[in-house]
């Protein structure tokens, strides 16, 4: 922010205690205010913040192992049989 610009305004809105634990303790984390934490998060969310690439590559990796754990069977007319899921997680190109 450039130095002849001063920050006069407030956002502002209420919260319950339990909510606002969960904020003290992700604020408290990131060894931030409370006031920094939220104006960065706002802010970042008004720009339109889009993942990183280093983001998008991790939650892709998440996607396909949780589909590598959760559903390596199926059904079948023989019971339960391993499922051939490699092609769906190879062709899996992320969100």
């Amino acid at each position: 922010m450039p130095a002849d610009q001063i920050r006069n305004r407030t956002v502002g809105c209420k919260m319950t205690d339990s909510e606002y634990e969960r904020l003290s303790a992700v604020v408290e984390s990131e060894g931030m205010t409370l006031g920094e934490w939220c104006r960065e998060v706002l802010l970042e969310r008004a720009d339109g913040r889009k993942p990183s690439a280093i983001e998008e590559t991790l939650l892709a990796e998440v996607l396909a192992l949780n589909l590598w754990v959760s559903q390596p069977f199926t059904a079948g007319e023989q019971g339960l049989v391993w499922c051939e899921i490699s092609d769906t997680a190879a062709n899996f190109h992320g969100p």
